[in-house]
């Protein structure tokens, strides 16, 4: 009974919560690196925004920007209209991939160092890609678009694919929720 009492008393210490604080800043960093934006640049994308929606959307194809609304959810339509269709027409989602994994790969040499041919790392990478393929993609599409790419061959990659598998998972577990607070909030107004 004491675990179960922890584990809700004290979320931060749940397995879950536990996993994804020290994999989330793994995948992460392709928001933030300034390798990822020079890459979409030079893919053909404009500004952050359009870098952030294809590049994370990519895995999809060329989609509408309503199937990326509902599949990231908590964005407004209107700002992922701004950049999606026009994605699609500056570049290609092959393109937008190739440019992510190549940011990411440069991103996470850089802040890997001499880590990046570790044990440790090779190791990390092996488990979390045992985690990601255990997954189901049924009500994750984003997940399944992701899943459907080839792995990468350098450990330090297969870690940064499998931390973005089981974000994506993750994170879409989350929405079902959501859109039902929403659902019952609308019925009440």
């Amino acid at each position: 009974m004491g675990t179960m009492l922890t584990k809700l008393s004290e979320p931060d210490k749940h397995p879950s919560r536990v996993a994804w604080t020290m994999l989330e800043p793994y995948h992460a960093m392709i928001y933030f690196a300034p390798e990822a934006r020079a890459a979409y640049s030079a893919a053909g994308l404009k500004g952050y925004w359009m870098g952030y929606f294809a590049s994370r959307a990519a895995a999809m194809g060329p989609v509408p920007a309503s199937v990326v609304t509902a599949t990231f959810y908590n964005f407004h339509p209107a700002m992922v209209a701004r950049a999606i269709p026009d994605a699609w027409r500056l570049s290609t989602p092959e393109q937008i991939l190739s440019a992510r994994l190549g940011a990411a790969d440069a991103a996470l040499r850089r802040l890997l160092g001499e880590t990046i041919t570790s044990f440790e790392l090779t190791e990390a990478a092996e488990i979390a890609r045992t985690a990601a393929e255990a997954c189901t993609v049924a009500g994750r599409p984003l997940f399944a678009g992701h899943a459907a790419l080839p792995w990468p061959d350098q450990p330090h990659l297969v870690l940064w694919h499998a931390t973005t598998l089981l974000r994506e998972f993750r994170a879409m577990a989350m929405w079902p929720p959501c859109l039902q607070k929403r659902s019952m909030a609308a019925r009440l107004i």
